[in-house]
């Protein structure tokens, strides 16, 4: 799975590829963060859609690559920079391809600079909440009621002017004669100098819902919503009452696997098997199941009758050894560890050679483990 979208090399439209198939999908979205601190809810909005949209590099992504992946849209994210003054790294020609754009504040001023329109910084600049006019119901705005308000969060200094170029869709504010561009589009370019991406933009998901669907067109829904549900309910059609073997390494594929089986086949009377590692989190026994054989209380006791019989054959002294474990602790670090001698007291020398015998053979824990499991040690 491509993480960040920074080349289209072959290997990587390969790897693209498969997500695509896993879910079922021939359309892919493009996300250019340009440095917003809401850069991950427009990704988390998008995947709440359904549609499959990859994070891009716009230092490195060229129009040539945008070319190759062929996406269904673009979106570019608001950012700290400013057309005005400091224009972030972007292959404009990008902006040629005909490919549906969603410009986000600073990604808005991006393609208007480009097309010519006007960009200046503001002589007031609009920050927090303001409530959006909608002039124009259609494409972002479409199944708005036009002449309403919605409210929208703002966050920029630089501002759009108005050009009759510009199909002006909504408005915030007037500044005497000057109207406020809010929303607009030019051709297969769209813009909003507000983050519908946060939920105090109410009807924000309702904009990149006339993106994805309306204006470019998608068809593919990938909802992640019920997801897990959804796999769980796959999995007990093809599962019935067959058995299943699982080999979990504790990494996110297998982990992921392990839970929705555990859920699978619920009511069954399932038998967790396998060895815990001795420094699993926790949470691994929680996505294994309930009762998963837990191997480090047969070792302990293993070492503890080692440990005994050494004493014996050093010290001369009979001994119960205790050693208690828990979840999530190294096998050579044990919650509790105890040597009780049977029958009289000792002596100074004896109790510093038993504290040697119990911290060595906790120390050399796991190559005891080691031998134990190849049969070179005689427990018996």
């Amino acid at each position: 799975m491509i993480d960040t979208f920074k080349k289209a090399a072959p290997e990587v439209l390969t790897g693209i590829r498969e997500e695509m198939a896993v879910r079922r999908t021939t359309e892919v979205f493009l996300l250019f963060v340009n440095g917003s601190q809401f850069d991950h809810l427009i990704f988390q909005t998008t995947s709440k859609l359904g549609v499959y949209c990859l994070v891009a590099d716009p230092a490195s992504v060229t129009s040539e690559d945008v070319r190759a992946l062929s996406p269904k849209g673009i979106i570019l994210s608001g950012g700290p920079a400013s057309v005005v003054s400091e224009p972030p790294r972007f292959d404009n020609a990008i902006f040629d391809l005909d490919i549906p754009v969603l410009g986000i504040c600073l990604g808005f001023q991006m393609w208007a600079k480009y097309a010519g329109i006007q960009v200046v910084e503001g002589t007031s600049k609009e920050f927090g909440m303001n409530d959006l006019r909608v002039l124009n119901p259609s494409g972002l705005l479409e199944d708005f009621e036009q002449n309403t308000t919605t409210p929208v969060l703002q966050s920029h200094g630089d501002q759009v002017l108005l050009d009759e170029r510009l199909t002006l869709l909504g408005s915030t504010t007037f500044h005497g004669d000057a109207v406020a561009v809010s929303a607009a589009s030019l051709g297969h370019l769209h813009g909003v100098q507000f983050h519908p991406e946060v939920t105090e933009t109410l009807k924000g998901s309702k904009i990149f819902e006339n993106f994805c669907f309306g204006i470019c067109g998608a068809r593919d829904r990938f909802s992640a919503h019920n997801i897990a549900e959804q796999k769980i309910a796959t999995l007990q059609k093809k599962i019935d009452d067959k058995k299943v073997l699982l080999a979990l390494s504790g990494g996110a594929d297998s982990s992921t696997v392990a839970y929705l089986l555990k859920h699978a086949t619920i009511g069954r009377g399932n038998r967790y098997n396998g060895v815990i590692p001795f420094t699993r989190h926790m949470s691994m026994e929680a996505c294994c199941g309930k009762n998963p054989v837990y191997h480090v209380g047969k070792l302990y006791t293993a070492i503890c009758s080692l440990i005994s019989d050494e004493i014996h054959r050093l010290v001369g002294l009979e001994t119960y050894v205790y050693l208690t474990s828990q979840m999530g602790r190294s096998l050579s670090d044990p919650w509790s560890a105890c040597v009780e001698v049977c029958g009289g007291d000792t002596t100074s020398a004896q109790r510093q050679m038993i504290e040697a015998i119990l911290e060595r053979n906790l120390a050399n824990a796991n190559e005891t483990t080691q031998k134990i499991v190849k049969g070179e040690l005689n427990l018996f």
